[in-house]
């Protein structure tokens, strides 16, 4: 087993074992082309997992990813999410993130099946960057004008109409890959 590892670990237990269960375990781990000590504390985490993360932790990880998607538009959002799982010791595989026009939805699977959510609206702003910069990214005239409809569509939409519409910029350019910049101007 690798040192550094060996020294994460502090606890240690001499163990007797049945005759012939040293050799039977020495083979296994030769076939794994690992340690018997691996072997055996491969088989002790299976049997004896590790608790489930209490639903404090799990709610506190989602408040700090949330907090701060809401408040960077451009964080990574894996990044994000793995960071947050990892200052709360939960598996970062177990936390997962969907993201609408309005909202975000944090989900965590317990080992166990469960699934704790929690869903939180992000900022217009966020939305409104991120589609701006999609529509910028379109690789046809086509799909570029369908998802200037779908945004002002969006805008229009809701209790509160916006005030503003999406246009194509004439005279701008954009490093995106239609070259075209996409604007917001108050409607006339």
């Amino acid at each position: 087993m690798a040192e550094d590892t060996s020294r994460a670990w502090k606890d240690q237990y001499m163990l007797r074992l049945p005759d012939g269960l040293r050799e039977r375990i020495k083979s296994r781990a030769e076939g794994e082309k690992s340690s018997i000590n691996a072997e055996i504390v491969k088989v002790l985490l299976r049997e004896f997992p590790a608790p489930a993360p209490k639903v404090g932790a799990v709610q506190i990880a989602m408040e700090n990813v949330l907090r701060a998607l809401r408040r960077n538009a451009s964080v990574r959002w894996r990044d994000c999410l793995s960071h947050y799982a990892d200052m709360n010791n939960l598996d970062a595989d177990a936390l997962g993130a969907i993201r609408d026009a309005r909202d975000v939805t944090l989900s965590y699977r317990y080992p166990d099946g469960l699934v704790f959510t929690m869903k939180a609206p992000l900022p217009i702003e966020h939305t409104i960057a991120e589609w701006l910069a999609q529509i910028e990214h379109s690789e046809t005239d086509d799909q570029m004008q369908e998802r200037l409809a779908e945004l002002n569509d969006f805008l229009a939409a809701g209790p509160d109409p916006s005030q503003f519409e999406a246009v194509i910029d004439p005279d701008g350019t954009s490093p995106r890959l239609s070259g075209k910049a996409v604007v917001l101007r108050l409607k006339p």
